[in-house]
C-alpha cells in the first residue's frame, strides 16, 4: 500500500472520494479524499502519475491534470476517517477495537462473511475478520491482520466458518497509525482554510503536536489523546500535558512454535491485557520480528505508573511458558523478547484438565519433612497431588495459569502470581500479626502480597510476592492492606529470580528445579525432584523404594541383608546377621537404645524390626520407631536376664513376620545395592510345605519377588 497526495489543476467535472482514478500513463489508485486542488490517493495498480499526466475518474466521469510531482503522503489517507480533533482531544472516530486493516470487496458469493472467522487470501495472507459492512454482493472488511501479508487488489478472499467468498476491490488500507503520522495529519491539516465536520483544526488554530524524533511525538498546548485512541497506535511514543501523561511504545518479538502465542500483560499488579479488551490485537502484525507493537500509557497527571513498568508473558497452554524481565517504557520505544516453545509434557486437551480438581495448591507457611535428614523445612504452597500422577499435576498447574484463566491463588488471577521473590525480617510489630494473603505497602511506595508468614511476635519474616515499586529498603515502613498491622523491616530484604512456570521444570518424569517455597505433599514427592525452601536451601527427596514378597497368607516370610557368598551348614544363603555391630552392651531392665559401631544405612526402614545377638546365642526380634546416625531407638526393654556384650551382631530386618495379605513388603532408601535372603516358610497352614529360599537385590526400583511354597 502507497498513498500519494497529488495536485491537480484543469478540472472538468467534479472528482468523487471512494472512485478509482485512471491515470494517463496506466496506473489506477483509490481517491480517498478530496480538497480543492488536491488528491490523496492509495495506489491500485501500477506507478504513481507524472507532471501533466491525465486524471480520469472511473464513477464520475471528471477529469484533471496532474499539477506537479506527486510525493508520497506521510500518513496513511484512511487516518481521516478513524481521527478527529473535537476541542482539544484528538479521538478515535474509527472501526472496532482489533481492527488492523480494511479493505473493499465485490464478486461475493455464499455471503456474507461471519464476524469473528478468520479470511483467507489468495495471495498467502490470514486475518480475524471484526466486522463488516456488507451490501449483497460487495462491501467492506474490517479486520486483524494475522498473516504477514497484505492482500492485493482482485485477490479471492475465503471465510472460514462462512464459506463466503469474494474478491478484493482496490487496496488494503492500515487502519492503525504512528505518532508521527498523528503528527504529520494534524500538520497538514493546519494549512487548511478552514475545516470540515469533527475535525475543529485549520490554519486559525495554534499547532497541535511537534515531532521530537522519528518515534516520538509531544502533543502541544492542551491537545491530548486518550487510552482509546491509544489502543489503536505503535510504533512510537505521545507525551501530553507538558510530560504529565505518556503513551509509551512496546515492540514485543516472540519466538514460537506456530505463531499463534498471544501475550499476557501485567502492569501495576493488574491484568493489562484482559480478554474483554486485549486492545494490543490491534498492533500492527508486520513482521515475525515484532510481532505485536503498541502503546502503553506508563504516567498519568503526573505520576508515573508503577515505575512505567510493564510485565510480558508468554502463558499460551501446551507451549512451555516464559516471563520476560520487566521492561520500563519511556520515551520511543522498548523492545520486549518472548521465546516459548512446545511442551511436550502437556498436552493433555483443556478440557480434560480442567476435571482434575483433585489437584490442590494449600497455601500459607507449611513446614514439610522430605526424610532426606534436614528435618521439616518452610514453604508457601504444598501441592497435593490428589489422584493424579506427577505429570499430570503438571498439566493442571499449566491450566491454572493459562492465558485467559479465571483461577485464583489468595485472590489474584492466576496469571499474576509468579512466586516468592521477597523475604523481608521485620521487627517493631505493633497491632499485628499480619496475614497470609493480604498486600502489604512499604514505606518506601512498593507493594507485595504476603505467601507465607513466619510472625514470633514483635519480629518475623514475611516471605512475598513483590506487587508494585521496588523492594524496601532496611527499616522501611510496612503497613498491612487488610489487618492493619505495622512492623518495618530489618535488615535489607532479599530478592530472589522468578521462575517461568509455577510449579517449575517439569522434566517429564519430576520437578526439578521447582519454584521457590514450592513443594510436592512428602507423600507424593519423589528422588528425582528438587525443592527450594524459603530459606533457599534446596531440598531432594530420597530414592524411597520397597522390597516387596508375595506368597499366601498365612506363610512367614523372612528378608534378611546377606553378603553375597555366605552359605549356612546344608548350603543355603546364610543371612548376614553381624550386619552391624553393637557399641555398648545391653544389661538394663530398660533399655530404650542400641547403639552401633557404624551407621545404620539408608535402606533400613524408618520404623521396623533388628536381630540381636545376645550372650546366649538367641537372635532376639526387637522393634525400634526410629533410627539415626548408629543409634535405634526403641521401647524400654530388659536385658537383664539375656545380655547382648559390646561386638555382638546386630542385622536390620527387611520383613520378618507371618504374611497377613498376599504381599508384604519394607520401604527404605536406596543409595546403593544391597542384597538379601528371602525365605519363605509354612506358617499357619496345616498342610505341610517345603521351605522356600531366594535372593534378592534391593536396587534403585527395590524389588518384587513371587513365591509359592511346594507341597511336602
Amino acid at each position: 500500500m502507497v498513498d500519494y497526495k497529488i495536485d491537480f489543476d484543469n478540472l472538468t467535472g467534479n472528482f468523487s472520494e471512494g472512485e478509482t482514478l485512471t491515470f494517463g500513463g496506466g496506473g489506477t489508485a483509490e481517491l480517498v479524499l478530496l480538497y480543492t486542488g488536491e488528491l490523496y490517493v492509495s495506489l491500485i495498480s501500477g506507478s504513481a502519475p507524472a507532471d501533466n499526466e491525465a486524471i480520469t475518474g472511473g464513477t464520475s466521469g471528471a477529469t484533471a491534470d496532474v499539477n506537479g510531482a506527486p510525493f508520497i503522503s506521510r500518513f496513511p489517507v484512511k487516518i481521516r476517517d478513524d481521527l478527529s480533533k473535537v476541542g482539544d482531544d484528538i479521538r478515535w472516530t474509527g472501526p472496532a477495537l482489533g481492527t488492523t486493516h480494511s479493505c473493499k470487496y465485490d464478486g461475493e458469493v455464499s455471503g456474507p462473511f461471519t464476524a469473528g472467522e478468520t479470511l483467507t487470501f489468495s495471495g498467502g495472507g490470514t486475518a480475524e475478520l471484526i466486522t463488516l459492512t456488507d451490501n449483497g454482493t460487495d462491501g467492506e472488511l474490517f479486520f486483524r491482520l494475522v498473516g504477514f501479508r497484505l492482500p492485493l487488489n482482485n485477490e479471492t478472499i475465503t471465510g472460514g466458518t462462512s464459506g463466503a467468498t469474494a474478491a478484493v476491490d482496490g487496496v488494503t488500507h492500515a487502519r492503525v497509525y504512528r505518532p508521527e503520522e498523528l503528527h504529520y495529519w494534524y500538520s497538514d491539516k493546519g494549512d487548511d482554510e478552514s475545516f470540515v465536520g469533527n475535525d475543529e483544526h485549520d490554519r486559525t488554530r495554534p499547532r497541535v503536536s511537534r515531532r521530537l524524533t522519528a518515534i516520538e511525538v509531544e502533543l502541544l498546548g492542551n491537545a491530548n489523546i486518550d487510552d482509546t485512541l491509544s489502543y489503536h497506535m505503535y510504533g512510537g511514543s505521545i507525551s501530553q500535558a507538558s510530560g504529565a501523561t505518556l503513551y509509551s511504545g512496546f515492540d514485543i518479538s516472540i519466538v514460537d512454535k506456530d505463531g499463534l502465542t498471544e501475550p499476557v500483560i501485567v502492569q501495576n499488579a493488574a491484568l493489562l491485557s484482559a480478554t474483554t479488551t486485549e486492545y494490543w490485537k490491534n498492533s500492527y502484525a508486520s513482521n515475525a520480528a515484532s510481532r505485536i507493537r503498541l502503546m502503553i500509557k506508563t504516567r498519568d497527571s503526573g505520576a508515573d505508573i508503577d515505575r512505567k513498568v510493564a510485565r510480558f508473558r508468554a502463558l499460551e497452554y501446551q507451549s512451555s511458558y516464559f516471563t520476560a524481565p520487566d521492561a520500563q517504557g519511556g520515551a520511543g520505544i522498548t523492545p520486549v523478547s518472548l521465546v516459548t516453545a512446545n511442551d511436550g509434557n502437556n498436552q493433555t486437551a483443556a478440557a480434560t484438565v480442567a476435571t482434575w480438581n483433585d489437584v490442590t495448591l494449600g497455601t500459607g507457611l507449611q513446614q514439610v519433612d522430605h526424610n532426606n535428614g534436614n528435618g521439616p523445612q518452610p514453604y508457601w504452597g504444598v501441592i497435593d497431588t490428589g489422584t493424579r500422577t506427577k505429570s499430570q499435576t503438571h498439566e493442571r498447574f499449566k491450566w491454572v495459569q493459562r492465558r485467559g484463566t479465571a483461577e485464583t491463588i489468595y485472590g489474584l488471577n492466576a496469571q499474576l502470581i509468579v512466586g516468592q521473590d521477597l523475604t523481608v525480617a521485620y521487627d517493631n510489630e505493633a497491632a499485628g500479626p499480619f496475614q497470609e494473603g493480604e498486600t502489604v505497602t512499604f514505606g518506601s511506595g512498593g507493594t507485595a502480597l504476603i505467601l507465607a508468614l513466619d510472625d514470633q511476635g514483635t519480629t518475623g519474616t514475611l516471605y512475598c510476592q513483590r506487587l508494585t515499586g521496588d523492594a524496601p529498603s532496611d527499616n522501611d515502613a510496612i503497613t498491612g492492606g487488610t489487618s492493619g498491622a505495622t512492623a518495618d523491616t530489618n535488615t535489607l530484604p532479599t530478592t530472589r529470580l522468578i521462575t517461568n512456570n509455577l510449579v517449575g521444570v517439569f522434566t517429564g518424569s519430576d520437578f526439578n528445579p521447582a519454584n521457590v517455597g514450592l513443594t510436592l505433599e512428602a507423600a507424593d514427592a519423589a528422588a528425582g525432584d528438587l525443592f527450594t525452601d524459603l530459606l533457599g536451601a534446596q531440598q531432594q527427596p530420597p530414592n524411597n523404594q520397597s522390597g516387596t514378597v508375595n506368597t499366601a497368607v498365612g506363610n512367614v516370610i523372612t528378608a534378611y541383608p546377606y553378603d553375597g557368598t555366605a552359605t549356612d551348614a546344608v548350603g543355603d544363603p546364610e543371612p548376614d546377621f553381624d550386619f552391624l555391630i553393637l557399641d555398648t552392651a545391653l544389661t538394663g531392665a530398660a533399655e530404650v537404645a542400641v547403639i552401633a559401631t557404624a551407621t545404620i544405612p539408608s535402606w533400613v526402614p524408618s520404623s521396623g524390626a533388628f536381630r540381636i545377638t545376645l550372650n546366649s546365642g538367641l537372635r532376639r526380634l526387637v522393634p525400634y520407631s526410629s533410627y539415626s546416625g548408629q543409634t535405634f531407638s526403641i521401647a524400654s526393654t530388659d536385658f537383664s536376664s539375656d545380655n547382648a556384650a559390646a561386638g555382638n551382631g546386630v542385622m536390620p530386618v527387611g520383613i520378618d513376620r507371618e504374611a497377613t495379605a498376599t504381599s508384604e513388603s519394607f520401604t527404605g532408601v536406596f543409595s546403593t545395592p544391597q542384597e538379601f535372603v528371602i525365605k519363605v516358610t509354612r506358617g499357619s497352614d496345616a498342610v505341610p510345605k517345603q521351605p522356600a529360599i531366594t535372593t534378592a537385590v534391593f536396587g534403585a526400583g527395590g524389588f518384587n519377588v513371587n513365591v509359592a511354597l511346594q507341597d511336602d
